[in-house]
């Protein structure tokens, strides 16, 4: 199974090399990856960057169309079995994308799996409760 990640990106250069770094350190062992920066017109020098520190990570510039417009830019070029959307604040730890490709694995009714969120803190980032009471 080859993966996909597709990062959205606007003036968030610190963090987007953080995260490519990550995946760089850690790609997974059991399928072939490749990275997608979509670029929203940021102006601080984050296309630069990924062009420079970065030459195997696909960059596509766009205006700033949004985030769900700029990660379906990516979608629309991609024929990679699982594809992974990832904020650029986060970094990937040793066997997260193994863990998660083998999970999708297991049962082709599966189409989608999250992984557990952990801040800087080491606290657990209950990501999927911040709209409910």
């Amino acid at each position: 199974m080859d993966l996909e990640v597709v990062i959205v990106s606007h003036g968030a250069e610190g963090l987007l090399r953080n995260c490519l770094r990550s995946l760089a350190e850690h790609p997974p062992a059991t399928a072939a990856m490749r990275v997608t920066v979509v670029d929203s017109g940021s102006p601080d020098g984050t296309p630069e960057m990924v062009e420079r520190e970065f030459p195997q990570v696909r960059l596509l510039r766009r205006d700033n169309v949004g985030f769900s417009a700029a990660n379906n830019v990516a979608l629309r070029e991609t024929d990679a079995a699982a594809v992974l959307l990832l904020n650029p604040d986060t970094e990937v730890y040793a066997g997260t994308l193994d863990a998660a490709l083998a999970r999708l694995a297991v049962d082709p009714r599966i189409g989608m799996v999250g992984v557990k969120l952990v801040m800087e803190s080491g606290e657990l980032d209950h990501a999927c409760k911040r709209s409910f009471p």
